[in-house]
């Protein structure tokens, strides 16, 4: 009788231990994020733009990308449901998209410049920006090389 009655204790604690863990997510918010990606002043095409969001301890928080269209111009979004990017701090990466697969080798063009490599590793991005919550958030994102 005493096996039976350990095994029932330990999942009971179990059980009133795991609803305090979910309760505990925070929830994040959203709001609208768009801009222009300049490189020494010249627009930036085709670019991947990501937002990753700057938390302490071990909370993982969503990251918002877009791509920059032909005069420059980016709109975030998470996973490709929620429009935005998470409201807070965040570190702002560019980057090109990865090249895809092709048998044909020629197909796909090489991009015209190159993207200085600190602004492609959240690490070491000097592009830190903060998404407010309410209205629509202009964050143009201008990087230089030398």
């Amino acid at each position: 009788m005493w096996n039976l009655r350990l095994p029932a204790i330990l999942l009971g604690g179990l059980l009133a231990v795991v609803p305090l863990g979910c309760d505990s997510k925070a929830k994040v918010n959203y709001a609208d994020v768009e801009g222009s990606v300049t490189l020494n002043g010249k627009v930036v095409p085709g670019a991947e733009v990501t937002f990753y969001p700057i938390v302490e301890g071990t909370e993982a928080i969503p990251y918002a990308t877009g791509r920059t269209d032909d005069s420059g111009h980016y709109r975030l979004t998470v996973n490709s449901k929620q429009s935005g990017a998470a409201v807070g701090k965040s570190r702002a990466v560019v980057n090109w998209p990865a090249r895809e697969r092709s048998e044909d080798k020629g197909a796909q063009k090489r991009p015209p410049f190159d993207i200085p490599i600190r602004f492609t590793v959240a690490s070491q991005t000097p592009l830190e920006v903060e998404v407010k919550a309410g209205g629509p958030n202009t964050i143009n994102l201008p990087m230089t090389a030398p």
